[in-house]
């Protein structure tokens, strides 16, 4: 928790375009973990969520990029009527 702490500490006090490139980096389990940790720590305080908004929006970001639809993906789509 404490190097989750000292990142949200570094990336909040960057200017919204290094935040997002700093955040580009990170692997979807720390970007997780970042939200989690951030939103824990900020209950109440919703003027001070865009961090948490950019946080969610790279980890979707890598989570579109790596998936694949497979026959496995394609079924849990299906409506069956």
């Amino acid at each position: 928790m404490k190097e989750a702490d000292a990142l949200i500490k570094h990336l909040k006090a960057l200017p919204h375009d290094a935040q997002m490139s700093e955040l580009k980096k990170y692997p979807v389990e720390t970007l997780e973990s970042l939200a989690v940790n951030y939103y824990d720590n900020s209950f109440g305080e919703k003027s001070k969520f865009k961090l948490l908004d950019n946080i969610l929006h790279e980890r979707a970001d890598k989570l579109n990029a790596n998936f694949e639809w497979t026959e496995e993906h394609k079924q849990r789509f299906k409506v069956k009527l």
